[in-house]
């Protein structure tokens, strides 16, 4: 749904097949719009599923992509300024290792990687971008009672750089 300053709706669209969708995280991007979430199949896999929109709500391209876990959640994405997609979410669980995409502007993958601690991993939370790379946020357990702050950084090749809870 798009709708205007005052409110009113501007259009409305639904994307998906015939089976659940959820959309999960949106952004703007130069030509339209990008919306991360999940597809579940009849036998309740789920994988990340991408949509990309023009500004009128009209279908650019979807994608989905997984299949190697039966649990891929796209949480949130970005965008830089070449226009590729950094798409980030938890596989196995909704509070399991983060996964991380990069694709093109069209969704074509040019890397994924999976990221996992030595601590019991909460959910995944947020991508922001940084110079040379993306800073992805979370939570661990450090003792199994209490959560930590987890704060992950990769370069804009999927390398991680560094981690660090708090």
């Amino acid at each position: 749904v798009k709708v205007d300053a005052s409110g009113e709706e501007v259009w409305s669209k639904n994307f998906g097949a015939e089976v659940d969708e959820e959309a999960t995280s949106l952004i703007a991007v130069e030509d339209g719009y990008v919306m991360a979430g999940y597809v579940e199949n009849t036998s309740r896999d789920r994988d990340f599923y991408i949509v990309k929109v023009k500004e009128d709500g009209g279908l650019l391209w979807s994608r989905t992509y997984g299949s190697r876990f039966e649990y891929e959640e796209a949480l949130d994405i970005a965008v830089n300024e070449e226009g590729e997609l950094y798409i980030g979410g938890n596989i196995e669980s909704t509070a399991g290792p983060i996964h991380l995409i990069k694709t093109t502007s069209e969704g074509v993958e040019i890397w994924e990687n999976t990221y996992t601690t030595n601590f019991i991993e909460g959910p995944f939370s947020k991508l922001v971008l940084a110079e040379d790379g993306v800073l992805i946020t979370g939570s661990v357990s450090i003792t199994g009672d209490n959560s930590d702050f987890y704060l992950l950084k990769v370069d804009d090749r999927g390398n991680k750089i560094w981690d660090n809870h708090f």
